[in-house]
C-alpha cells in the first residue's frame, strides 16, 4: 500500500506538469518543494526553483504542457522519507529525474526533484 500511495504522488506530480494541472501540483507538491537543475535552457550553472516559481513557470507554460511517457526506475521507501527515479520521455526530450518526497500529517508529498535533462537532437535515448 505504501508504494501505491508514493506512485500515485509521484504519477500526480508528473501529470500536474504535463496536463498544466496547477491545483494538482499545489496539491502534491510540499510548501518547501525545490527544483534543482543544471542548466536552464541557455543559462549554464545550478538554478534553484522554490514550489512557487515551479508553479508559475507551468501556469506561463515555460514548463510541462507536453505528455510524457513515465518509467520507474527504482524507489527507495522509509517511514517518512522516499526516493523515486524516474525516465521520462516526451517527443523532444528526455528527462532522467530524482523525485524525494516526505510524508507529513500522514500524506506524502513531493519535496524535491534533480532532473537531468536532455534533447533527443542531443543523442540521447
Amino acid at each position: 500500500m505504501l508504494r501505491k500511495e508514493i506512485i500515485k504522488v509521484v504519477a500526480d506530480f508528473i501529470r500536474g506538469g504535463d496536463q498544466s494541472d496547477l491545483g494538482k501540483l499545489d496539491r502534491v507538491l510540499h510548501r518547501d518543494f525545490r527544483n534543482v537543475q543544471y542548466g536552464f535552457f541557455e543559462k549554464k550553472g545550478v538554478v534553484i526553483l522554490d514550489k512557487k516559481k515551479y508553479i508559475a513557470l507551468v501556469a506561463d507554460k515555460v514548463f510541462g504542457g507536453i505528455s510524457r511517457d513515465m518509467e520507474i526506475v527504482s524507489m527507495d521507501v522509509h517511514d517518512t522519507v522516499s526516493v523515486v527515479q524516474l525516465r521520462l520521455e516526451s517527443t523532444k526530450m528526455i528527462f532522467n529525474s530524482f523525485v524525494s518526497l516526505i510524508k507529513e500529517h500522514d500524506k506524502w508529498k513531493v519535496i524535491g526533484q534533480l532532473p537531468d535533462i536532455y534533447y533527443k537532437t542531443d543523442g540521447q535515448s
